[in-house]
């Protein structure tokens, strides 16, 4: 089910299941919905037997309706999906299956129709993610995955930034690594810490959620990331009243986006505007 951000009503609601024949149960691996109202989701369907089929690329025109419905190899298994402006669809790799990595790239564009019009970076160019992606507080986090202006881009865990323009196919890679812990938890043992939520800013800043554990402690803190002096800096502007404890979602426009709780069917909050952040890439 699809919401509107402001109103809170129900905007569409999908049922991939009727669309795959023999299908007992479906998987939504993601989904996103772009400024037309264009809606790509990337689904894997279970059958009778248990059987797990590959993945299927089903594209929903703005009133709900399927537009297409196409099936991928398994190569092309999908982590993370959206839609650009361009109404173009994107998708994050999850890993190489049984084919060689350089083989198997990490980005694959496909137009309206999900038919493929392109796929960029190799797998073996990400040692650590050469045969599937690894995510979770071991790996340092979740994978991230949007655009900047005209740039899709997207994060690995333990801290690196790729961008590729979406017109000339330019790439620019970054070494964020993790940020660090605050001050007051620096002379602790941390037993783990990892980003779980990372969008990029209108003034180019990496926003980032980030956790920090210890064997009695876990905290939550938003930080950024400047590409300019690669560093990241604690946003005490956000803990200290705009935004106290709780969850990215990410951009909604030019407001960032939160959740008041774990529970799903929290209320949406907008936070403040990003432009009072200086200027990043």
């Amino acid at each position: 089910m699809i919401f509107d951000l402001s109103s809170g009503r129900l905007r569409m609601a999908l049922n991939p299941l009727k669309n795959i024949q023999g299908a007992r149960v479906v998987y939504i691996r993601d989904v996103s919905i772009g400024r037309s109202g264009l809606v790509a989701t990337a689904v894997q369907a279970e059958n009778a037997v248990a059987k797990l089929s590959p993945p299927t690329l089903m594209v929903y025109q703005p009133n709900g309706k399927l537009l297409s419905a196409n099936a991928l190899s398994r190569k092309r298994q999908v982590d993370k999906i959206l839609v650009d402006q361009n109404d173009s669809i994107w998708t994050l790799g999850v890993g190489a299956g049984e084919e060689n990595p350089t083989g198997v790239s990490m980005l694959f564009k496909y137009n309206q129709l999900g038919r493929p019009t392109g796929q960029f970076l190799k797998r073996s160019d990400f040692p650590i993610h050469a045969d599937s992606t690894q995510i979770g507080r071991e790996a340092g986090g979740d994978t991230a995955f949007g655009t900047y202006r005209e740039w899709v881009w997207f994060w690995l865990p333990p801290g690196e930034l790729v961008l590729l323009h979406g017109n000339d196919g330019t790439i620019q890679r970054y070494r964020t690594g993790l940020s660090p812990p605050p001050s007051d938890m620096q002379g602790s043992q941390l037993t783990g810490r990892e980003i779980s939520r990372i969008c990029i800013l209108p003034s180019g800043l990496l926003l980032a959620q980030a956790h920090f554990y210890t064997a009695s402690d876990a905290r939550m803190e938003p930080f950024v990331w400047n590409p300019a002096t690669h560093r990241w800096t604690i946003v005490d502007a956000l803990a200290n009243g705009f935004i106290p404890a709780k969850w990215l979602l990410g951009l909604s426009g030019d407001k960032i986006v939160w959740r008041t709780s774990k529970s799903l069917s929290s209320v949406l909050e907008i936070g403040f505007t990003p432009s009072d952040f200086p200027a990043g890439l």
